[in-house]
């Protein structure tokens, strides 16, 4: 929390801000301080955010606050945060009231959970673009999206709604003010927005260039590191990355992340084309083309179908494979091969899982009937097994291998592992299956760049799942 100075700074708990009355600070930050209060007539709850004293000093700073309130109000839309009211306290400090969200910004959802499921990458990116088509449509580009600037609230179905805030640097077009100029104007040259998710012309100071396009390369970024877990441009500096996203294009979506269809990976890259014609002129037409791709080839339904495909045989092989530690890889999905002949592989994939799962429910759903008595034939008596002690059992077979089942509990992470001092697998992607013999005495280390080392002595007496949990160093 940002320490201020208390005597500029007044606690605002237990007065009144209009009809609302302030119950608590609920968070600071640099520019001021975020309030907790509740009209006590409707019983109806907000947030009240105030600017810090020595900001109010600052014209250009209170255009930009006051400008937050303007455009949200401007687009009145279910997927953008409401404002009830805005103005300035006695002291002079500015204030907005907004509606009070109880959930989770996206950046803690995509460091608990990223890589996402494809459906729900759609859910989610489907309300943030119907948010930014209607603040495009009123005139108002957003300039400054990021995962921080968009809240996830779960209702008490477990449904999620998306909120786009934080509209302090919002561009107003002409048109959205009636001709009348935008509230705020940016000099020429001058860099506002967060450079990780900033398109081209923001990077390089071109604002005659900025428009809906450049909300849709940052919701291109979103996206990209939603179903990778990465940021497709980074560097070790902002003056590193601001550079990068002018010059450098980004990485591979299907060199970071596998498994996804090159229709997705195409359709995530135009929307981060340096260019901004070149890029989805509207944020819908990007998510419809997203929503078009994954169902043509979706990855959820195909890992699932290639999953029981490989579960089937591997449980007829598996008393065939000789007695060492051998790397079960997940699933990949290769993205170089033709599209159509992908298709077919996928089909014939999903037939045969199909056909054995039918299979299988035929087998359990049949009725018991007694079966019919096989026809005489002379067959050879079993060789005879060495007698049972008397009050002894017969032990029970053991198997020739136990598996150590590992995961992290990000969710992702390439790690090397190491088996008794030597690396044996490097640069695996979690989860993953090792097998080993069962009776042997087994070292694990996980390694990650970055993590301290995770170790487990193992006797392969039985399977084993193991979680691993990164601490940074």
């Amino acid at each position: 929390m940002t320490h201020r100075d208390e005597n500029l700074n007044p606690s605002l708990a237990g007065q009144f801000v209009g009809n609302y009355q302030v119950l608590r600070l609920i968070g600071s930050g640099a520019f001021g301080d975020v309030y907790f209060g509740r009209h006590p007539g409707i019983d109806k709850a907000v947030a009240i955010k105030v600017l810090d004293a020595e900001m109010a000093q600052n014209q250009e700073i209170v255009q930009r606050f006051n400008a937050e309130a303007r455009a949200v109000n401007l687009i009145n839309h279910p997927n953008i945060v409401q404002v009830f009211d805005f103005g300035q306290l006695p002291d002079g400090r500015h204030y907005i009231v907004m509606e009070f969200l109880n959930g989770k910004d996206l950046t803690e959802l995509i460091d608990e959970k990223a890589p996402f499921p494809i459906r729900e990458a759609l859910s989610l990116v489907h309300q943030i673009a119907l948010g930014l088509e209607a603040a495009h449509k009123r005139g108002v580009i957003h300039r400054d999206l990021k995962p921080d600037n968009i809240i996830v609230v779960p209702d008490e179905e477990g449904n999620l709604t998306v909120k786009i805030l934080d509209f302090g640097i919002a561009k107003l077009a002409d048109a959205a003010q009636g001709g009348r100029g935008g509230v705020h104007k940016t000099s020429a040259g001058v860099i506002l927005g967060t450079p990780l998710y900033m398109s081209p012309e923001q990077a390089s100071g071109s604002q005659d260039e900025i428009g809906p396009a450049s909300d849709v390369y940052a919701l291109g970024v979103i996206l990209y590191r939603m179903i990778s877990g990465r940021f497709p441009i980074d560097g070790e500096s902002p003056r590193e990355v601001l550079f990068k996203q002018v010059t450098e294009p980004p990485k591979p979506l299907a060199k970071v992340t596998r498994g996804l269809s090159p229709r997705i990976c195409e359709v995530v890259h135009r929307a981060l084309e340096k260019s901004p014609k070149k890029r989805y002129q509207s944020a819908m037409a990007f998510y419809q083309d997203f929503e078009a791709a994954a169902k043509l080839l979706d990855p959820d339904l195909v890992a699932a179908l290639l999953q029981t495909a490989e579960l089937a045989k591997s449980s007829s092989t598996m008393e065939s494979m000789p007695p060492t530690m051998t790397y079960i890889p997940p699933r990949e999905k290769s993205g170089g091969i033709g599209f159509w002949l992908v298709l077919l592989l996928l089909f014939a994939a999903a037939g045969v899982a199909l056909w054995l799962i039918w299979d299988r429910a035929r087998q359990l759903l049949s009725p018991a009937t007694a079966p019919e008595p096989p026809p005489a034939a002379v067959v050879e008596p079993p060789p005879a097994e060495p007698p049972v002690p008397p009050g002894q059992t017969a032990p029970a077979p053991k198997p020739k291998h136990h598996k150590i089942m590992v995961e992290s509990k990000s969710g992702v992470g390439d790690v090397d592992v190491y088996v008794d001092g030597k690396l044996a697998h490097p640069g695996l992607k979690t989860p993953f299956t090792l097998r080993v013999p069962t009776g042997a005495s087994v070292r694990l280390v996980a390694r990650r760049a970055g993590f301290q080392d995770q170790a487990e002595q193992w006797v392969a007496d039985s399977d084993m799942e193991i979680t691993l949990v990164w601490n940074r160093k």
